[in-house]
């Protein structure tokens, strides 16, 4: 979609941090800052909200939060309806700024264990911190986590900020530090062992077989499960057994294969490095029969490439995942490190199904290779991924989920992937709870072919970084192939695109969308124009689509509808964006209760044959309102439209789209473009769209004065013969008597 500013009017930049133009001048470009532009209506809106923050170091936001939610300390987020409860969250402040950070922890439990008996309290909107009990919790477990940074531990405060978005998702705050303390996390282990050294002696006293690089013969001799080499250890293992792993670089040019359910904990997530050679580092070939039990990994370090220590030479890299899972185990994958590092590879994959459909062959002709024909178990694969990092997969996605898998990660943070950062594919169901997916060269998410992604909790920021137009469309969320997504509680920021849906189903509830526009693909303000090539959410073909209880901020279109899709649209805030709606292609959405803030430019438009229904929606616009297409009649009741007063600002966001001209018929089913404002009443308007609606489906010559125009008036008699207004009829009707009652037979 390509928008074209109208002749005669100065070139200025309106909206985002990077200069962008309207349009080019031979002679002069001038530029002004969208911020100073709507600095008065957002003061206006946000005058109330001033509150500053009391102490720096408890409470201060982050630099990437908007501007009014800076202003919003989290002491005044906290409402209490019992005094007690407001001493015991005074004493509880106190002992945190003082840095007494435990008696803090458990003073804040209580309180929150309070709060949470007492029934529900205050009117809760995720585009607000007002005085409710969601935003009360939310505040007290922001205060716990900080109390567990200053006891540096990263775990539990990642696990209250979980709990503080799971409260209030609207506020940007606990999602911010979470990023940080992610980053605290993959620091503690690189430099630590990932564990207390009582957790660790635990695992080492309890193991059934330890692998210690340094062991001898006579170590091996004396007990007979201390081996120096990975692989026969795991070669000695039984069903259920645990090996213990000694801090080491334990690499092995084919990789390492697991055949039975064991688990291998290392001692160290510093210390415990698995490398391979061209071959997938460690791959899971299944257990042996078909009992229960799992595949646990703990505290362990994948890399690409090792290097001797006495020399400086290369000897031994990788090009392939870090695990490769071939059978349909239960894997659980903790506390471990992925690193992609020079080789750029890495990641989990899982088998695709005609490769485990011939590995079932393969064994069934062989079964010695995998001892028998229970080897693979009947059931699916299921993964769990639980406090992971993924870094610097550039050349591979850092899980791929296919062949009806069912893959949960949690409390992980995926980062800098080449590719797509998770992928579910050929049936399979990936879980995202309370993760960070970030800085992805395509798409953050990606669900296709039949598979179902659900997401609760999750950072997703930056998706199609440093990739070309030509690479195509990147999203944050991206649904084709019949899929299905769940998302909620989560915040999506800085994409091209949030969300595209393509012939798939979406429920989208109480997340925020942040900061998407196309800044990252290029100037979106061209010499052409304006090209909106992108949106918020972007919904094409069929599929059932809700999008409710959502925020969006700053976004340059929110909702871009296709190819006859029909989402329902309901009880959304939109504060500032340049367009609100885009309806094409015999779009049919139902948009209800919503409530736009400030659109800068227009409402939006229907164009292409698009219907659907607007209803209820609350349209607080500086420039154009809602432009309705010849060919497009959407249902409009009982919306309110009101025109923001910004001086100066008004006449240069009027835009016109390319190729369309204004009708100069008087009457305004005439017109090309019909627009509803708030200068004109909503229901003549409806009435006027859909009487032109109707009048389309009879444009036909005329059959006086031959003009092809809509030809509502017909013969009273044979009903046959059309004419475009009655005076035609009339003067026709003298020439029309005379054959007007001839059959077929009478003229043969």
């Amino acid at each position: 979609m390509v928008l074209n500013k109208k002749q005669g009017e100065k070139n200025k930049n309106i909206m985002g941090k990077k200069n962008r133009k309207l349009s080019k001048d031979n002679n002069q470009q001038t530029k002004i800052d969208h911020r100073d532009d709507i600095k008065d209506v957002k003061t206006d809106k946000h005058q109330e909200v001033n509150v500053l923050y009391t102490d720096q170091t408890i409470s201060k936001p982050p630099s990437d939060v908007p501007p009014d939610q800076e202003s919003v300390s989290m002491e005044s987020m906290v409402t209490l309806t019992n005094q007690r409860h407001q001493t015991q969250f005074l004493t509880a402040i106190k002992l945190l700024k003082c840095e007494k950070y435990k008696e803090a922890v458990e003073g804040l439990k209580v309180l929150m264990t309070a709060v949470q008996e007492q029934p529900n309290y205050g009117d809760y909107a995720i585009y607000a911190r007002t005085k409710n009990k969601r935003t009360t919790l939310s505040a007290l477990n922001m205060f716990t986590a900080l109390a567990y940074e200053g006891q540096a531990n990263p775990k539990k405060a990642i696990e209250f900020c979980n709990y503080a978005i799971n409260e209030d998702p609207g506020w940007p705050i606990p999602f911010s530090k979470r990023s940080e303390y992610f980053s605290c996390l993959e620091q503690f282990y690189l430099d630590t062992d990932g564990a207390g050294k009582e957790e660790i002696l635990r695992a080492k006293i309890t193991a059934d077989i330890i692998v210690d690089l340094n062991s001898t013969k006579e170590d091996e001799g004396e007990t007979g499960n201390i081996f120096n080499d990975l692989q026969e250890a795991l070669n000695a293992a039984s069903e259920g057994d645990t090996i213990f792993l000694e801090k080491g670089c334990y690499y092995r040019e084919e990789g390492f294969n697991i055949r039975c359910r064991c688990s291998i904990l290392g001692a160290s997530t510093r210390g415990c490095i698995l490398v391979s050679k061209g071959s997938p580092t460690m791959q899971i070939c299944g257990g042996r029969g078909k009992g229960g039990g799992e595949i646990f990994l703990q505290r362990l370090q994948f890399q690409n490439r090792y290097r001797k220590e006495e020399s400086e030479e290369e000897s031994m890299t990788s090009n392939a995942a870090h695990i490769y899972i071939i059978s349909p185990e239960s894997v659980t994958v903790r506390d471990c490190l992925f690193i992609g590092g020079e080789e750029k590879t890495g990641g989990i994959l899982v088998a695709e199904e005609a490769f485990y459909q011939s590995l079932l062959d393969l064994e069934f002709e062989n079964p010695e290779l995998l001892g028998g024909s229970s080897g693979i178990s009947e059931k699916c694969l299921r993964l769990l991924v639980d406090f992971c990092i993924f870094s610097d997969c550039q050349k591979n996605c850092c899980v791929f989920s296919n062949n009806q898998a069912v893959v949960v990660i949690s409390n992980s943070w995926v980062y800098n992937c080449g590719q797509t950062g998770l992928k579910a594919d050929e049936g399979s169901t990936l879980n995202i709870i309370n993760s960070q997916i970030d800085k992805c060269v395509s798409n953050c998410i990606h669900s296709d072919n039949v598979s179902s992604v659900n997401i609760r909790g999750c950072l997703i920021t930056h998706s199609g970084v440093n990739a070309k137009k030509t690479h195509g469309y990147h999203a944050g969320l991206v649904l084709t192939g019949k899929s299905k997504g769940n998302v909620s509680k989560s915040l999506l920021k800085n994409h091209l695109s949030a969300v595209k849906v393509d012939e798939s189903d979406l429920v989208f509830e109480e997340n925020c969308v942040m900061d998407i526009s196309d800044e990252g693909d290029g100037e979106s303000f061209t010499e052409h124009g304006l090209q909106l090539e992108h949106s918020a959410i972007f919904v094409r073909r069929n599929g059932n689509v809700v999008i409710q209880r959502n925020n969006f901020h700053n976004c340059n279109l929110v909702w871009l509808i296709q190819q006859g899709a029909s989402p329902r649209i309901v009880q959304n805030n939109v504060e500032t964006c340049l367009i609100g709606i885009i309806c094409g292609a015999k779009a049919m959405p139902r948009i209800e209760s919503n409530t736009f803030q400030c659109i800068l430019m227009s409402i939006g438009m229907f164009i292409e044959d698009s219907m659907g229904c607007l209803s209820g929606n609350v349209f607080h616009y500086v420039a154009n309102g809602l432009d309705v297409h010849r060919g497009s009649a959407p249902l409009l009741a009982r919306n309110t439209y009101s025109s923001l007063s910004v001086p100066g600002l008004q006449d240069r966001l009027v835009f016109d789209i390319v190729k369309v001209n204004s009708g100069k018929v008087e009457d305004m089913e005439g017109r090309d473009i019909i627009t509803v404002n708030a200068d004109v009443e909503e229901k003549g308007v409806a009435e006027a769209i859909l009487r032109r609606k109707a009048a389309a489906g009879k444009l036909r010559n005329c059959s006086n004065c031959s003009k092809k125009k809509a030809c509502v008036f017909t013969c009273d008699n044979c009903d046959q013969i059309c004419y475009c207004s009655e005076e035609c009829r009339g003067q026709d009707r003298m020439r029309h008597r005379a054959f007007c009652s001839l059959t077929l037979k009478d003229m043969f």
